[in-house]
């Protein structure tokens, strides 16, 4: 995985050589305090300017609160998905997504939507998928809590060492898929190990995987993620399943 030290402004980035329709995905769960933001913040413009036509999708996870009202007022498209879980969202999110690139971000205004056309430019330029590694950027003092941290880390050298592939933000949920990995990723997590078997199976199947170091701020509202061992230990889990999957299909 290659990443760089640096992310371009989207006035430095040219327009790409042939149209692509992008859907850009955003999983919510009770984003009531941050979902319009995260929404009038996406560079539509700066991605038109591109030549990338953009579909804003907003999945939402059955909130109790005004997440869908508001994410519709803001222009977003908004569908409920069927389960429950991060996991089960993005996947219906996949299958409601329009044009041949997708790129998925958190609703809680922790991650830079101004990052987002490096991310695509890098998609359109041929990446099969591509990762904001937080790990690499800058965050803001108590955006990731010390064990979330630990965990993550350790998550991403397990990763390294299962798929051989350099990873240094397992868990980060801003991500995009080229049409190779559209077409090709099949996806299994209903919960939060979505975004480790994201980058297990685009390992599983070869894909060129890039990260670009991005921002990230506090979130705005509660976290989602409940108990941080527990999820680790899933995340682990997920990670095996995907690589002992690699073993029986070589």
């Amino acid at each position: 995985m290659n990443a760089d030290t640096t992310v371009s402004s989207p006035a430095a980035i040219p327009r790409v050589g042939f149209p692509r329709g992008l859907t850009i995905l955003v999983p919510t769960l009770n984003e009531e305090d941050a979902i319009g933001g995260v929404i009038g913040s996406l560079p539509v413009q700066d991605l038109h300017a591109m030549g990338i036509d953009t579909h804003v999708l907003v999945v939402d996870g059955h909130s109790a609160d005004r997440t869908r009202d508001i994410a519709a007022r803001s222009g977003a498209e908004v569908v409920v998905q069927p389960g429950k879980g991060k996991g089960d969202g993005i996947r219906h999110g996949l299958r409601h997504a329009s044009g041949d690139l997708v790129l998925a971000i958190d609703a809680d205004g922790s991650y830079p939507s101004e990052a987002i056309p490096v991310l695509v430019r890098r998609l359109a330029d041929g990446c099969d998928v591509v990762v904001g590694t937080r790990i690499r950027g800058g965050m803001e003092p108590g955006a990731m809590p010390p064990m979330n941290y630990i965990g993550n880390r350790f998550l991403s050298l397990l990763a390294t060492a299962l798929f051989g592939v350099r990873i240094t933000d397992l868990c980060s949920g801003m991500w995009g898929l080229g049409p190779r990995a559209v077409a090709l990723i099949r996806l299994e997590s209903n919960g939060f190990d979505i975004e480790p078997e994201v980058i297990a199976e685009s390992c599983r199947l070869k894909l060129r995987v890039e990260e670009v170091p991005i921002a990230y701020r506090v979130r705005k509202g509660a976290t989602k993620l409940g108990n941080p061992l527990r999820a680790g230990v899933g995340d682990a889990l997920r990670l095996v399943t995907v690589r002992f999957r690699r073993a029986r299909s070589s």
